[in-house]
């Protein structure tokens, strides 16, 4: 008895919870976001100019919508990401353009299908040759977003981090994403015979270390901590476990739990509550 009453307080505190960050998503934000550091970063720049700016410029509207900037190499998968965060499949209307070869050459901006003002940006690839890595940062007006996503498709590169490093300069928040897992799962079960599931730990035994070498190469301080995400971008699409193939059953194996799409999800949404609640904290 006692036991079935906890459980129905815990399901019903629950439900609370989920409805209030539902209904917290569903409005836009009340004021700018707080561009404070990034005018004292740009030398001649008022808060009020880089609003201008960025409306001018890229025409975003930083008052009235949460924008997260998805960035990294061309070819990493930004679009696909774009696409299954959007909860929509590729090459339909309204997605991000995919393709094998750079499609994105200037920035485009991706209002969530169910919360509008939530808008995520598909920015072109840092180090090609029409964008210097350089000025990537700022010449891309990164300071004005509210989240910066880094992506990578395998070893992530120098300036993966030095975009990282300004993010953190400028007081933006940052996280790395570790795209196409279900492509790398999928090589490593071919490779060694492994079920899926014993492929993905591989996978994120891998990838961890590589990226803790490389935030060390990179001159990180050991305890700071930089958010990673291991996904698949059709994961996040479908929203369920990979339906990939056992290689020796021959059998869909659907025992292979999905990576972080969830903690990526999860941490997308605690993006927008940290502006909120910087909101209230500012002066009117």
């Amino acid at each position: 008895m006692w036991l079935g009453l906890v459980r129905a307080v815990c399901v019903a505190a629950l439900v609370n919870v989920i409805k209030w960050v539902v209904d917290t998503l569903s409005k836009p934000p009340q004021k700018p976001v707080d561009l404070t550091e990034s005018a004292k970063k740009l030398p001649g720049k008022s808060v009020e100019q880089l609003i201008a700016d960025a409306k001018k410029k890229l025409g975003m509207d930083v008052s009235s919508h949460f924008n997260f900037a998805v960035v990294g190499q061309s070819g990493v998968g930004k679009s696909s990401l774009i696409n299954g965060l959007r909860q929509l499949r590729d090459n339909v209307t309204g997605s991000a353009a995919v393709g094998e070869v750079e499609t994105t050459k200037e920035i485009q901006k991706y209002p969530h299908p169910t919360y509008p003002h939530i808008v995520l940006w598909d920015v072109p690839g840092a180090g090609t040759l029409k964008h210097d890595e350089s000025t990537y940062f700022v010449d891309n007006m990164l300071y004005a977003f509210d989240c910066i996503l880094v992506l990578s498709s395998d070893r992530f590169l120098k300036v993966d981090f030095e975009i990282a490093k300004k993010a953190m300069e400028f007081k933006r928040q940052c996280a790395f994403v570790r795209t196409k897992a279900d492509i790398s799962v999928k090589a490593i079960a071919e490779r060694t015979g492994k079920l899926m599931r014993d492929a993905s730990k591989d996978l994120r035994l891998k990838v961890d270390s590589s990226f803790q070498q490389s935030l060390r190469d990179a001159g990180f301080a050991a305890q700071t901590f930089v958010p990673m995400f291991i996904v698949s971008a059709w994961a996040l699409t479908r929203r369920h476990a990979y339906m990939l193939y056992n290689y020796e059953t021959g059998m869909p194996d659907t025992t292979l739990d999905k990576m972080d799409e969830d903690h990526l999800l999860i941490f997308v949404t605690n993006s927008v509550l940290a502006r909120i609640k910087q909101e209230t904290a500012l002066p009117p």
